[in-house]
């Protein structure tokens, strides 16, 4: 599980376009077959991403996402300095811990931390298995 945040808590994925954009990015890195994701939520200045890493390069993989990204949102945001802090937390999980429980915890995490009431009210979000995902 990855966990990158923008330069300075700037909130630059709250933009429909932009967030359309980090997603583009997490989506060319599944097809270019280096992971594959369980589930991802985008908040106003960072992204949680939950997958199964394919490649022995974790951080090749965000620094390509990050660099892909704000290349993008610069190119729309004429004058944007740095978009991502540098570096990002990730967390192995281990074989016993139950996937589908991360899953949800990662997709409820706009209603924990204030962007959203209710999931629906957040739409910036993405899992493998939806159905697991209660409807809170």
């Amino acid at each position: 599980m990855v966990t990158a945040v923008t330069y300075g808590r700037v909130p630059w994925l709250r933009d429909p376009l932009y967030a359309r954009i980090a997603r583009h990015e997490i989506e060319t890195c599944e097809r270019q077959g280096w992971l594959r994701s369980e589930a991802w939520v985008l908040m106003p200045d960072r992204v949680h991403w939950l997958f199964e890493l394919r490649v022995p390069m974790l951080g090749q993989v965000v620094q390509t996402f990050k660099s892909q990204t704000a290349r993008a949102i610069r190119g729309h945001a004429r004058g944007a300095g740095s978009i991502w802090q540098a570096g990002f937390t990730d967390r192995r999980l281990r074989r016993d811990e139950d996937l589908a429980d991360h899953v949800r915890r990662l997709v409820a995490h706009p209603l924990r931390t204030g962007p959203a009431e209710q999931l629906s009210d957040h739409t910036r979000w993405w899992a493998r298995h939806p159905e697991a995902v209660p409807e809170r």
